[in-house]
């Protein structure tokens, strides 16, 4: 491997755990969480305190990371050796990251490359895993950047909620609201490509749907090379019920930020794949066994 000059950074809503995101070459810098009582950095607040907070209708909302922390994150990387910063965001019509981003790399003292990832979540996580992954290995800026798009572009997300009023109340994906409408009793089961472009389909409760969400993603799967599935688990997700998918790939198992519950609701449950570049199978294989058995990180599944 050759000396890295390229630093990649994405934002906390990927749901990165620390040490994954270490070991893959990836710095996440914190979204807001606004609440009543001010603003403090995702993951600063509890799910715990989240889950409280959106149960008893109180005003809590997130916002991208400030121009200021990506900033200093991106003078950070300078400070450390690096000569190009690759920031990998959510999707543009998600989050208001990449402008924040490109108005920090107007005065860093690095270029930065901005990648819109199209998505949020855990596929966004896995873009920059992937960008991560190539800049550990040697790329230069472009096949870091380029990685990190090929992953954003293969990348299928599906999630299910109980209901749609955390996300009504967020005003993220209007395209799914207006989708699903208002049926009695139905669970939504979306499938979720670049820049919210979904396809919804209704289940009759939340085993169902969330059983539709591992399907959609196990097919996209057997349709890759080289896919990396994740799971994302809401407050108390539904592990123990056997809901991983069945593939024969890596297998990131995390569970959501508060920033995530946030704009969707506590009980979330997303899974996605996304073909990713053969780096990232190479530094998949340097992982410690305590770190690969961790919850919120990679292990290779049977």
């Amino acid at each position: 491997m050759t000396d890295r000059t390229v630093a990649v950074i994405t934002d906390s809503s990927s749901g990165l755990d620390p040490r994954i995101a270490a070991h893959f070459g990836v710095c996440v810098v914190p979204v807001r969480v606004i609440t009543e009582a001010g603003t403090s950095a995702d993951g600063t607040i509890s799910v715990d305190d989240v889950v409280r907070q959106l149960k008893a209708g109180e005003e809590i909302r997130t916002l991208e990371p400030q121009v200021l922390a990506l900033l200093t994150a991106f003078k950070d990387c300078e400070a450390y050796g690096a000569s190009h910063v690759v920031a990998v965001m959510a999707g543009t019509s998600l989050s208001e990251g990449v402008v924040a981003a490109e108005s920090a790399a107007g005065a860093s003292p690095v270029p930065v490359s901005v990648v819109d990832s199209g998505s949020s979540s855990i596929s966004l996580g896995l873009a920059a895993l992937a960008a991560g992954a190539v800049s550990l290995e040697g790329g230069d800026p472009m096949g870091v950047v380029r990685a990190a798009r090929a992953a954003a572009d293969s990348a299928v997300l599906a999630f299910t909620v109980s209901s749609l009023r955390h996300i009504r109340r967020s005003r993220r994906m209007p395209q799914l609201v207006e989708a699903f409408g208002r049926p009695k009793n139905a669970k939504p089961v979306v499938r979720a490509t670049r820049n919210s472009q979904v396809d919804v389909e209704r289940a009759r409760d939340m085993t169902v749907a969330r059983r539709a969400v591992i399907e959609i993603v196990e097919r996209a799967a057997h349709r890759m090379e080289r896919p990396v599935v994740a799971v994302g688990l809401g407050a108390g997700g539904p592990s123990s019920e056997g809901l991983l998918p069945r593939v024969d790939a890596p297998l990131l198992v995390a569970s959501p930020p508060p920033s995530l519950l946030i704009n969707t609701g506590p009980d979330v449950f997303n899974a996605a794949v996304a073909e990713m570049p053969a780096e990232f199978f190479t530094l998949h294989a340097q992982l410690d066994d305590a770190l690969a058995n961790a919850e919120g990180s990679l292990a290779l599944t049977a």
